[in-house]
């Protein structure tokens, strides 16, 4: 399984019909590690792709975007995974303790 720590991402949205919205993903010693594409209407089989270089390149629903920045934005540590034993990716949080209230 691979897993770093996230500590810095860019969002681009690409022009044009059916293209991705894509974030990019750095850890925190600032190597840049991969991205998410997040696509329409997305039902294909393949969840990730790891690159010989170790890039990786994951798919995730459109519909999970806005889930997804709200994660990036307000917890701290995220983390992404891939696990290719058993076919999955996931952006999460580290461990926090239950009944944890966000602060203003």
């Amino acid at each position: 399984m691979i897993t770093f720590s996230i500590a810095t991402y860019e969002v681009m949205a690409f022009a044009g019909k059916s293209q991705p919205v894509r974030v990019y993903l750095t850890d925190d010693s600032n190597r840049y590690r991969g991205y998410i594409d997040f696509i329409e209407d997305y039902s294909g089989t393949q969840n990730f792709i790891v690159y010989p270089n170790g890039i990786i390149n994951a798919f995730m629903p459109l519909d999970k975007l806005h889930p997804m920045l709200d994660l990036l934005r307000n917890e701290k540590p995220v983390y992404f995974s891939v696990n290719e034993q058993y076919n999955w990716a996931a952006l999460k949080t580290g461990s926090e303790p239950t009944g944890e209230e966000e602060t203003s």
